[in-house]
């Protein structure tokens, strides 16, 4: 069974909805005045984090570049609360722009909540089934090993070869400050999606295969927020 898929990896996201959204009584009716006022407060913070970024990156800011970028935030925030959110709380929102900008009023905002902690607790059952799984190749492959890799595996892919029989990639320093080899002995690749050097690792997994050796799968995420998936049975793996 494969664990962290981009389902899974949506459920993730969707279960953080909770933390981003703010209870406010002025939600609870629909007011063109109110939506507008928050829309341009908005905006209006997010140019400035935008100007300050550039400031601090030394780069010219671009007013126009940072205003429409806040409108296609704006806009995909919009369109993933109305896809996301289920029909009985939509249909009590008194005006799902609000919403999308992060506001909504208290019981709003506590049904929310509570959909988000039913969708972390499907998460975590997922993740505690995995390490019984995990649990079982430590006895088999050995624990040093295996926490060697779980610890160095969170990073950027710079790079993707075959060496005879074996596939390797390597891991930047960006997120973990150590980079690291990955060696799948006596390899079969199974999914290698395109744009793999170059994306984040979201996730990973190794597993038992039936034959022995091991289940290698990465789940990442390239720059533009793209899901692409990886996955290899072999005989062993070592991580340098």
């Amino acid at each position: 069974m494969k664990y962290f898929t981009k389902e899974w990896f949506a459920d993730t996201i969707l279960a953080a909805m909770c933390f981003q959204v703010r209870k406010t009584a002025k939600a609870s009716k629909f007011s063109e005045k109110y939506y507008l006022s928050l829309y341009k407060e908005q905006k209006k913070w997010f140019v400035k984090s935008e100007k300050f970024i550039a400031k601090h990156n030394k780069v010219k800011f671009d007013l126009a570049a940072a205003e429409a970028a806040f409108e296609a935030n704006y806009n995909e925030n919009l369109e993933y609360v109305k896809a996301n959110l289920p029909e009985n709380i939509l249909s009590r929102v008194a005006d799902v722009r609000v919403l999308a900008l992060g506001s909504a009023e208290s019981d709003i905002v506590d049904d929310i909540t509570r959909f988000c902690g039913q969708v972390n607790a499907r998460c975590e059952r997922l993740a505690d089934t995995y390490k019984e799984e995990l649990a079982t190749l430590g006895d088999t492959i050995g624990w040093e090993k295996l926490n060697t890799s779980t610890n160095l595996l969170n990073s950027a892919i710079e790079l993707c070869e075959w060496n005879g029989n074996n596939f390797a990639f390597a891991t930047s320093a960006e997120y973990t400050e150590v980079p690291c080899r990955v060696d799948l002995i006596d390899a079969k690749v199974n999914v290698c999606d395109e744009g793999l050097v170059g994306s984040a690792v979201a996730a990973f997994e190794l597993l038992p295969a039936e034959n022995g050796g091991i289940i290698f799968s990465a789940l990442c995420q390239k720059l533009d927020g793209t899901l692409i998936e990886f996955s290899a049975e072999a005989q062993g793996i070592e991580v340098i």
